[in-house]
């Protein structure tokens, strides 16, 4: 399980340590926590998103005052990804906020939106414009001492991904949606998972495979065993049921760690349902290490 948690992290490192010669550190490691924000339904989306507005073009609206920085980049933000209609808000206290948004882009030029494919998230927490807003004040913070908080990776979670309780986009989930939300995270501990696991480890692994820092990736593992896993989803639950045939209760994924090396084995080996579990080829490895047959 722990090979195939490292493989899983390799995997995931493999193509920012490729293009770690064509840009900017701090501007990879940006790519890869908006990808990571996005998630899976926006994780294409926001990738573009991310090429659209690098890093470096982030720069000149974060130094502006919070209000203005949060209108200009938000309103470029929802524009491109389809997120800005025409037709004001149901809601009234976004109202004024939908029109100033709507004036800064409609001066724009270029106003293509993405073209990468997205879904639609079924939970109100999950929707796009959301991550985006919690997304801002988590670059806000973040800014004035760059991206690379290598000292302090475990505080981010904690302070980094604060949501101030001004922000009216605590209780709402898009300008269309009437529903009004409790009053919450945008970036809650779920979201957070998904962008370390994601975005924040892969980066600081190819930076260690970069820089030839083994402490640090020896770190970045140690790290998966400490953070809670990801809510469990059907590549798990399935593997853990049909390979070794225990419920939940019985065997909790109790770490990232554990549940990464989960849905490497699935991808690694859960190809064709048809084939069932007795052909399956990590039954054969197992066996091969044991000298009990395997049921």
């Amino acid at each position: 399980m722990q090979e195939a948690t490292e493989q899983r992290l390799q995997q995931k490192m493999l193509p920012i340590q490729q293009a770690w010669n064509t840009a900017e550190p701090e501007e990879l490691l940006h790519r890869a926590l908006f990808a990571a924000l996005g998630a899976p339904n926006w994780s294409a989306p926001f990738a573009e998103l991310s090429q659209r507005l690098p890093w470096s073009a982030l720069q000149s609206w974060l130094r502006q005052s919070p209000r203005s920085a949060r209108a200009e980049l938000l309103a470029r933000w929802f524009g491109l990804c389809g997120l800005l209609p025409e037709t004001p808000p149901n809601a009234a206290d976004l109202h004024r906020e939908h029109a100033h948004w709507r004036q800064i882009w409609e001066r724009l030029e270029n106003t293509d939106r993405l073209s990468a494919p997205r879904r639609e998230s079924r939970r109100p927490q999950g929707r796009p414009e959301r991550l985006l807003v919690g997304w801002f004040h988590h670059l806000q913070r973040v800014t004035p001492l760059g991206l690379l908080l290598r000292q302090t990776l475990l505080q981010l979670s904690d302070q980094a991904f604060h949501t101030p309780d001004w922000e009216p986009w605590r209780k709402h989930a898009g300008f269309a949606q009437t529903a009004i939300l409790p009053d919450q995270q945008l970036l809650g501990e779920q979201r957070q998972m998904l962008l370390w696991v994601n975005g924040l480890l892969p980066f600081f692994l190819a930076y260690a495979r970069q820089h030839q820092e083994p402490e640090l990736e020896s770190l970045l593992y140690r790290l998966l065993l400490v953070l809670p896993p990801e809510p469990e989803n059907r590549h798990t639950r399935f593997l853990r049921q049909r390979l070794f045939a225990l419920e939940a209760p019985t065997f909790p994924l109790s770490n990232c760690s554990m549940q990464q090396g989960m849905l490497q084995l699935a991808k690694d080996f859960c190809h064709n349902f048809h084939q069932g579990c007795h052909r399956c080829e990590l039954v054969t490895l197992l066996q091969e290490g044991t000298s009990q047959p395997l049921p």
